[in-house]
């Protein structure tokens, strides 16, 4: 101080903020750092909001998938119940059409039977083998030729008699001699 009057100097007041200039300083870095922190902060407050969003979404989609795997448990073991049910009834109709088919056997072989027992068989008739096969008018009016001449039908009653069909056994033609059956 250089007056007596305590007026401070040009010097002293140039200091003196010199000073002061080099105290704020630190207050300014601190300011500016204090207000980087600050904007990162509000950035992570926009991540965490962010965030808080996604797990909301996210808890929505798993309790959601919760809710479809329920339900395609519950799908599924009611296909599982449907294919075990049609397994029991496909079994029960394989042993069904097996026993069917053992009865149609047995039918066939009855109905052969009973064919056989309703066809009379006659040998020793002559077969014209001119055209290579006799017509069955041809065979009939022979057969009963033979009924009238060799086994002494009536010919009212051998002319009567209805046959269902009248035909030589399907063996081949015989040209050494042999004839086939009627």
């Amino acid at each position: 101080m250089a007056d007596d009057n305590n007026e401070p100097s040009n010097k002293e007041i140039v200091d003196l903020m010199q000073t002061i200039c080099k105290r704020l300083d630190p207050i300014d870095s601190i300011n500016d750092r204090l207000s980087f922190i600050e904007k990162r902060l509000d950035k992570i407050d926009l991540l965490e909001q962010r965030l808080s969003g996604m797990e909301k979404e996210l808890n929505k989609m798993r309790i959601s998938l919760e809710d479809r795997t329920k339900y395609t448990n519950k799908r599924v073991a009611w296909l599982e119940d449907r294919v075990e049910s049609s397994d029991m009834r496909i079994r029960l109709l394989s042993t069904r059409i097996a026993e069917l088919e053992r009865q149609l056997g047995e039918v066939r072989h009855d109905v052969t039977s009973q064919s056989m027992r309703n066809n009379l068989i006659f040998t020793n008739l002559p077969e014209d083998n001119s055209s290579g096969n006799e017509a069955a008018e041809v065979t009939e009016r022979k057969l009963r030729h033979h009924l009238i001449s060799v086994l002494n039908f009536a010919a009212e009653s051998a002319e009567s008699i209805r046959f269902k069909r009248v035909h030589r056994t399907p063996d081949q033609l015989c040209n050494d001699g042999k004839i086939r059956h009627i």
